[in-house]
């Protein structure tokens, strides 16, 4: 799988996961667009939306949560692949229980666990990569 036709935004308000995220998944050949809040994530996805295949955000942000984040997204883009990051693995799960395209990760959580979890959700979306 090409990853490098591949744009995922990464928000979360700790400035240290976002760093190690956008490390690590630049190595595997991601371009990775960080944000610190869930409102500066809706703006970035308005301006990128063409180009972004995943996003992966935190629960617990300010201003907007991931979640509401999530629900502002999907009036856009249905079948974006969507990854909650959360302490308390129930937090959000009740609002997207019937949506495939999301996936909860609990912190701290595994590099290896999220490389898989992106690679499938991209595969089993319906976005096309060009």
């Amino acid at each position: 799988m090409d990853r490098y036709t591949r744009t995922i935004i990464v928000a979360d308000n700790d400035e240290l996961v976002r760093s190690m995220l956008r490390s690590a998944l630049t190595v595997f050949g991601y371009n990775v667009i960080t944000a610190s809040d869930g409102d500066e994530v809706f703006k970035l996805f308005q301006r990128f939306q063409t180009d972004v295949r995943c996003l992966i955000l935190a629960e617990s942000m300010p201003c907007t949560s991931g979640s509401a984040t999530a629900t502002k997204i999907r009036a856009l883009e249905k079948a974006l692949p969507i990854i909650i990051t959360t302490s308390n693995r129930l937090e959000s799960r009740s609002i997207f229980s019937a949506d495939r395209a999301i996936a909860y990760l609990s912190k701290p959580f595994d590099l290896e666990i999220i490389l898989d979890t992106i690679d499938s959700m991209i595969r089993r979306s319906r976005i096309k990569v060009a």
